[in-house]
């Protein structure tokens, strides 16, 4: 199996969120998408999301494929964007109660060929949920929601690995809160 999936480092700093004032994200929106990076900030400290490609095992070789990381982010420094737009702040004001990963495993042929994506990122607040979330493996953009039934849809997923009916494909989508 591939694991293009957060490292237990990466859900350690997640959870550390929890508790603290979700402050705001920062982000630079081209085309009505966030492309590639996103800093989220808390009365703790901000965290960056990064949604870009790395190499991965691919069926017999390799391939760039996009997957989420994050990291410790400093707030003594602007965020800086992949992309050349403006960067604008979305304040929240909203404590942060609780966090979940939305994780797809996708198994194509019978297991010949296994990935597990973690698919977005939902930051339940006290008054509201805030869900950043990717889409087909190989686009960096983030997408800003407030509904996990907006989450890049399992019927997509499916159709992005069946290459044109070529392969069969199974996708197991869960919720873990962390």
């Amino acid at each position: 199996m591939v694991y293009a999936t957060l490292s237990s480092e990466m859900l350690d700093l997640l959870r550390s969120m929890i508790g603290n004032e979700l402050v705001s994200y920062e982000c630079a929106v081209q085309n009505n998408e966030i492309y590639g990076n996103l800093r989220i900030n808390t009365s703790g400290g901000a965290v960056e999301v990064v949604n870009e490609v790395q190499e991965l095992p691919f069926f017999d070789g390799c391939e760039d494929i996009s997957f989420f990381r994050c990291c410790e982010a400093s707030t003594d420094k602007p965020f800086v964007s992949f992309c050349d737009e403006p960067v604008s702040v979305v304040p929240v004001s909203d404590k942060i109660s609780g966090i979940e990963i939305v994780r797809d495993v996708v198994r194509v042929n019978d297991g010949n060929y296994e990935i597990a994506f973690d698919m977005a990122i939902i930051i339940k607040c006290q008054t509201r949920t805030i869900i950043f979330s990717r889409g087909w493996h190989f686009s960096e953009v983030i997408s800003v929601m407030s509904d996990t039934a907006e989450v890049y849809p399992v019927a997509n997923v499916v159709s992005d690995w069946e290459n044109d009916g070529d392969n069969q494909v199974t996708v197991d989508r869960t919720i873990m809160p962390i």
